[in-house]
């Protein structure tokens, strides 16, 4: 988790290991202070997976841009993650991934979604992956047939 691309991922490592009795083992010190240090994921969502709205349909920037969506649907579900903003970050990522053409269908997309749809907390965030996922199902249906 220290290398977590999330900042609260890295924190919560960071504050378990510094809180272990006795103190984290001294080989793992300089990663804990270097995860502390790494300022990637510094809550950036919003903006990012704005950005990524516009690229999500590119042919050189597609896979990034997929890949974040599914980051993001992840923000702030572990028990330890209180981020009082990360419904809306879930529920724009499902928006995004909706807009997915059929070009570029992804399997890991449609399984995620699937997955959110079953287990996240959030029932906006639920409602905004089953509309991707009945967008993506058609896309899919079609590749099937053709």
């Amino acid at each position: 988790m220290l290398r977590n691309p999330r900042w609260s991922a890295r924190l919560g490592a960071a504050l378990a290991l510094l809180a272990w009795p006795g103190g984290p083992p001294e080989e793992i010190l300089p990663q804990v202070f270097s995860a502390l240090e790494d300022p990637r994921g510094l809550e950036a969502y919003p903006a990012q997976l704005t950005a990524a709205s516009f690229l999500i349909n590119q042919n050189d920037t597609a896979a990034e841009a997929i890949d974040l969506c599914l980051e993001a649907l992840d923000y702030g579900t572990q028990p330890w993650e209180d981020i009082w903003s990360s419904r809306e970050v879930r529920k724009q990522a499902a928006l995004v991934l909706g807009k997915l053409e059929p070009v570029f269908y992804d399997p890991r997309v449609y399984d995620k979604l699937l997955h959110v749809m079953h287990h996240d907390e959030d029932a906006s965030v639920r409602d905004a992956a089953y509309g991707t996922l009945v967008r993506l199902a058609r896309i899919r249906d079609q590749q099937a047939v053709a």
